[in-house]
C-alpha cells in the first residue's frame, strides 16, 4: 500500500470539500432562505454524506493510480476534472445564485463522474463502484437543484 499517495488522494478530495465551505461560509445560511421541495434535505445532512463521498471519491482515486492497467492514465485525468468540476459548482450555485446554470454545470459533473465509473470498471472494479453513491448523490443533487431553480 501505497499510504502517501491514499492520504494525497484523500486529502485532495476533502481539502476541496473543507476549502470551499472556506470560500463560501454562507451555504448553509444561503440554502436556508431558499424555496425547497419537500424532498429536500436539512441543511446538516450535506456536510455528512459529502464528507462521506469525498473520502469514497479519494480511496477511489487511489486505487486508480495504483493500478498496474496500462489505460489508467485517462481515468486519472478524468478524476481530477470531474473533481475540479465539483469544486466550482458550489460557486455558481451559491455565490452567483446561477441556479439554471449549475443545473447544467453539475449535469456535467453527472456525465462526467458516469464516464470515469465506465472507464474504471476495466482498471479496478473496487474503484468503480466506490463512485458508484457519488453519482447517485449527484443524481439527488441535479433534481434538487432543477426544483430550487424553478422553486426561487
Amino acid at each position: 500500500m501505497k499510504i502517501k499517495l491514499l492520504i494525497f488522494n484523500i486529502a485532495l478530495s476533502l481539502g476541496g470539500g473543507a476549502l470551499v465551505s472556506l470560500l463560501i461560509p454562507d451555504t448553509a445560511a444561503t440554502y436556508a432562505t431558499l424555496n425547497l421541495p419537500v424532498f429536500a434535505p436539512a441543511g446538516y445532512i450535506f456536510p455528512i454524506v459529502w464528507t462521506i463521498l469525498y473520502l469514497l471519491i479519494g480511496v477511489s482515486g487511489y486505487l486508480i493510480m495504483v493500478s498496474d492497467n496500462p489505460n489508467k492514465d485517462k481515468a486519472i485525468k478524468l478524476y481530477f476534472v470531474q473533481l475540479l468540476v465539483n469544486f466550482l459548482w458550489p460557486f455558481f450555485f451559491f455565490t452567483l445564485h446561477a441556479y439554471l446554470f449549475s443545473f447544467f454545470w453539475i449535469i456535467l459533473l453527472w456525465l462526467l463522474v458516469f464516464y470515469l465509473i465506465f472507464i474504471t470498471y476495466d482498471i479496478d472494479e473496487t474503484a468503480s463502484y466506490l463512485l458508484v453513491p457519488y453519482l447517485l448523490w449527484i443524481t439527488f443533487a441535479s433534481i434538487l437543484n432543477i426544483c430550487i431553480y424553478y422553486m426561487n
